[in-house]
């Protein structure tokens, strides 16, 4: 092999260590969140679906967007859960567009976390509520807020700019573990 093969095989294997790693870090702050969200907030295991995957159709386009937490107390979903270890910040916009379209009905709030950084959003108006996990409401609060909410589909004239927002950032996960 030429000098130049390898160091493009060596540069590959990292890269590949390193998306293998940062997977094995979202599931552990997957399973901590799980754990938090029934154990200091009241959900029943079926609360939380988990590995909640949507298509997402735009003209020719389809992907698969995917939350890797979904609260739906009393079947009726609450709030999107993204967990990206070491890029939070970066993955706002990501979860918000997941609750205004990835569903047929927009789910109220969405959350991004790495285990440690946590971000809370209203999905409607894309603002930041909390910083803090310990925020995040608890089985009764949601099932209250739930019931006074009435279910809207995100306005129809956004709706093709919203998919585009979320399709990229689909583009930009799916290739992660390509090799």
């Amino acid at each position: 092999m030429s000098e130049c093969t390898d160091r493009k095989k060596l540069v590959a294997d990292k890269l590949r260590q390193t998306e293998s790693d940062e997977r094995a870090q979202a599931e552990a702050v997957r399973r901590e969140v799980f754990k938090f969200l029934t154990t200091a907030r009241g959900y029943a295991p079926k609360d939380v679906e988990q590995d909640v995957r949507f298509t997402v159709r735009l003209g020719d386009c389809e992907d698969t967007a995917v939350a890797d937490l979904i609260i739906s107390p009393g079947g009726k979903r609450f709030m999107a859960i993204i967990c990206a270890p070491g890029s939070v910040d970066s993955r706002l916009r990501h979860v918000v567009s997941l609750c205004r379209v990835g569903d047929t009905q927009q789910i109220p709030l969405g959350m991004v976390t790495d285990g440690g950084d946590t971000r809370i959003m209203d999905a409607a108006t894309g603002e930041v509520l909390s910083e803090d996990i310990m925020d995040l409401p608890g089985r009764d609060e949601a099932v209250a807020l739930l019931d006074r909410a009435v279910p809207l589909p995100f306005p129809p004239e956004r709706v093709e700019r919203e998919k585009r927002i979320l399709l990229a950032f689909v583009a930009s996960t799916s290739t992660e573990g390509d090799g």
